[in-house]
């Protein structure tokens, strides 16, 4: 396993990659590098650059979906959230055909171990407010900004 840290303009990134997979992505961390990033985890500090500058609006290093069979669902329907939009935790409740666990589906979202691969910071309150997001809503509002800009 491998441990690397990503400087991004929403502060530092942590990432944990085995030889095939990114296994998780921690906002804000406090992590140490492993002295030489392997080269999943360089693939994944390339595609966040990419992402961060504008030109990539899918991430396609390979991750698992781990979680109870409801919070798999709620992150695959994540996953179809187009770049540059949002949805309401209602909106996602809805589209895995449980349209009263917009409170799960909260919950779901703010466990998401890989955030920006798993685009949980796309969904919004119904009211269109932010909500929470990892440790910080400016954050959230930071990067739902970014992908209005380069839509």
């Amino acid at each position: 396993m491998c441990q690397s840290v990503f400087v991004s303009p929403v502060g530092p990134i942590g990432i944990r990659t085995d030889d095939h997979t990114v296994l998780e992505i921690e906002l804000g961390t406090a992590w140490k590098s492993d002295d030489k990033p392997s080269a999943m985890a360089q693939r994944v500090m390339n595609e966040l650059e990419q992402y961060f500058s504008g030109k990539r609006h899918r991430f396609t290093v390979p991750f698992p979906i781990r979680g109870t069979a409801f919070k798999q669902s709620v992150l695959k329907a994540l996953l179809e959230i187009p770049y540059g939009e949002t949805v309401s935790y209602q909106d996602i409740a809805v589209r895995i055909g449980n349209p009263k666990a917009c409170r799960a589906v909260g919950t779901a979202c703010a466990t998401n171990d890989l955030p920006l691969l798993i685009p949980c910071h796309r969904v919004i309150k119904s009211d269109q407010t932010i909500g929470r997001f990892a440790t910080d809503p400016a954050m959230k509002r930071f990067l739902i900004d970014l992908e209005k800009t380069h839509k």
